[in-house]
């Protein structure tokens, strides 16, 4: 990490401060070194163990400023980003700390330099023209996306073209997958054998996915090669020869096990609801929104509205899929109106006081980006931990600034920036930018993504880095 801040020295003798009337623990050597009352206190007082200091200017019931003020009492190291940089501003002004304040005005220019150089890119103007072209993707733009692809396809490459189409479209919330194979299909009329190459390229993301474990991804990426399995565009031997080879059979999801003929136990309920024809209705209609039909089939059969439900083996939705999440975590129908962005069926279960797993349903909600829905549960006290990796991978970008901005969510910045870039999400990474990154943050996760077009982007802007830090030294 280039951008952390830490006082060096032993930190074993500590004392007691009751700061702004919360205690915290000191650490008696950097205590020595603060330019503040502390230092006097101590230098006059040897014999006390506890120093009482009221300091107005910082304000330590943020619950962040207290926490990195903490860390730097005790010797700790302290990641300087965007979620930081103000509270330990405040921190450092309050306590002098120069070398501190070198590092944060160092942080705010390198961000600087880095947002100005991201907003010129050109190869970044037309990620973010096509990643907004693709999550509004519908029938009238079509064309407009295909013609986009044939004039800039020598920039884009036809590497991140398909890493950019299977983020968009395979790994995104709408089923788009017989839109992607059309899409695909009518390049190939352009681009001399792009079909082959891309085939080849889903099915080595596919073992590389099942290789890592990405609970997340695999459901997505086998639905797709299922379906291209079944309309004979994928040949199934070479699919199956080149998988037994790579892949443990015990490591694929049921479903594609059986499109592809290896033997496996039944499942007891391979559908949403292989059970009450009345209960595989209501969740047809939960889908739908069809409020109507949803009412009063649950007044007319005496559905219990809290019931729980084993989720699919077959959905493409890790969320929705028992594969990939626990089997004892079962589904509601308000988890799944709120995912499937039923907002009337969902104020209907709410006022019927449908019962809530205040930990749950809010990844339901994020991932149905349901504006409504998303504050109705707000407003319920649930809780949108763990959310912020779902926004991003959809691109919701409207609820992932609102996650941000109003600290709905524990945010890990290096977390965060490492899942922009795997799911070449442009538009929340240049949201980030602005904000100000740990430059290493983009360096190392461009490299794990073997993303070229980033490293080659930040090669001027490290070379600089690294010669403003030289010159410092030698001045």
């Amino acid at each position: 990490m280039f951008y952390t801040f830490q006082i060096p020295g032993n930190h074993s003798m500590m004392i007691k401060l009751i700061f702004n009337g919360k205690e915290i623990s000191c650490s008696i050597n950097i205590a020595l070194k603060l330019k503040l009352k502390i230092n006097n206190f101590i230098t006059k007082n040897h014999n006390s163990s506890e120093y009482t200091i009221n300091e107005p200017n910082l304000n330590i019931e943020n619950d962040n400023t207290y926490r990195f003020l903490c860390d730097i009492l005790t010797g700790q190291s302290v990641k300087i980003d965007f979620v930081s940089f103000e509270a330990l501003r405040e921190i450092s002004t309050c306590f002098q700390i120069e070398e501190l304040q070198k590092k944060l005005d160092s942080f705010e220019h390198m961000s600087d330099v880095l947002y100005k150089r991201y907003k010129k890119e050109n190869h970044f103007k037309l990620f973010k023209k096509f990643e907004q072209m693709l999550i509004q993707f519908d029938k009238n733009n079509f064309e407009n996306i295909i013609d986009f692809i044939i004039c800039n396809l020598s920039q884009i490459t036809e590497k991140m073209l398909f890493e950019l189409l299977y983020c968009y479209f395979v790994l995104s919330y709408d089923d788009q997958n017989q839109n992607l194979i059309k899409m695909i299909q009518q390049l190939d009329e352009t681009i001399c054998h792009i079909y082959e190459r891309f085939k080849s390229f889903l099915l080595a993301k596919f073992i590389h996915e099942i290789g890592k474990n990405n609970i997340y991804n695999i459901s997505s990426i086998s639905h797709l090669i299922c379906l291209m399995l079944n309309e004979k565009i994928m040949d199934k031997d070479k699919v199956l020869e080149k998988i037994k080879v790579e892949i443990p059979s015990l490591k694929l999801p049921s479903f594609f096990q059986k499109i592809i003929g290896f033997e496996i136990e039944t499942d007891n309920h391979p559908n949403i609801l292989e059970k009450k024809l009345d209960e595989e209705k209501a969740f047809e209609y939960i889908k739908n929104d069809d409020i109507n039909y949803f009412q009063s089939l649950i007044s007319q059969n005496n559905i219990e509205i809290n019931q729980q439900y084993h989720k699919s083996t077959q959905d493409k939705h890790y969320l929705l899929n028992e594969e990939f999440t626990s089997k004892s975590h079962k589904i509601t129908f308000i988890e799944y109106a709120s995912f499937y962005g039923a907002i009337k069926c969902f104020k209907y279960l709410l006022s019927n006081h449908a019962i809530i797993n205040k930990q749950q349903l809010c990844k339901y909600a994020i991932s149905g980006n349901h504006n409504e829905i998303i504050h109705l549960c707000d407003q319920v006290g649930c809780s949108f931990l763990k959310t912020l990796p779902i926004s991003i991978q959809y691109h919701h970008h409207s609820t992932t600034k609102w996650l941000i901005e109003n600290k709905k969510d524990n945010i890990d910045s290096d977390l965060l920036f490492k899942l922009c870039i795997r799911y070449n999400n442009y538009l929340i990474l240049k949201y980030f930018l602005s904000k100000g990154v740990d430059i290493s943050n983009f360096w190392f996760n461009s490299l794990e993504s073997d993303n070229i077009i980033n490293v080659q982007f930040l090669f001027p802007v490290i070379d600089y880095h690294i010669n403003e830090k030289i010159i410092k030294k030698v001045i």
